[in-house]
């Protein structure tokens, strides 16, 4: 009977450490400095698009990496503002 009651703690002390987890990777301010990372990921791409291709890059341009990294971010960021 002493084994079941270690591991219902166990069980219970690792239920706790995940919703607290989860609580707080879910809470507004987090939530905000993911935005806030991920806007600076999209600075830095768009000054490694100036540095590589110049500030007149144009609009017919081919889509490069950056380019698609960019757009992933931009939409992870919009996902992000939906759960605020």
């Amino acid at each position: 009977m002493d084994s079941i009651g270690t591991i219902a703690s166990v069980v219970a002390a690792v239920g706790t450490v995940l919703s607290l987890w989860y609580s707080r990777r879910m809470s507004k301010g987090s939530i905000r400095k993911r935005i806030a990372k991920k806007q600076r990921q999209i600075s830095d791409i768009d000054n490694e698009l100036v540095r590589r291709y110049g500030i007149n890059r144009g609009h017919c341009h081919p889509i490069t990496s950056l380019d698609q990294k960019k757009a992933k971010l931009i939409q992870e960021i919009t996902d992000l503002q939906n759960e605020l």
